[in-house]
């Protein structure tokens, strides 16, 4: 910590002076991480893996897509079950879809 001195003289004014170069020695020492804590691509842990990334996004929308599939089937299924109209089916498939 720096600390003014009261005493003047040859040996106040070193105490000073190796403060001030410590002073200067911690900034030049926390520069970089000063630096990095502000970058906003900075991310906690190991870097990501671009291939595994592109396999969970198309995993994940090929569940979404079979998922689509099951309600559009299930839709179907019960518009026959509760005898819907052919002419009124496709508004019931696509209110029940919306579901």
């Amino acid at each position: 910590m720096i600390e003014p001195y009261k005493k003047r003289g040859p040996s106040g004014g070193h105490m000073q002076r190796r403060n001030f170069i410590v002073l200067l020695g911690c900034a030049a020492a926390g520069w970089p991480l000063a630096a990095i804590a502000q970058n906003q691509s900075f991310t906690i842990g190991p870097p990501a893996n671009p291939a595994a990334k592109l396999r969970a996004q198309e995993k994940a929308a090929a569940d979404k897509r079979a998922k689509q599939k099951e309600k559009k089937e299930e839709c179907r299924k019960r518009a026959v079950t509760e005898k819907i109209t052919p002419r009124e089916r496709k508004a019931f498939l696509a209110s029940c879809e919306k579901k």
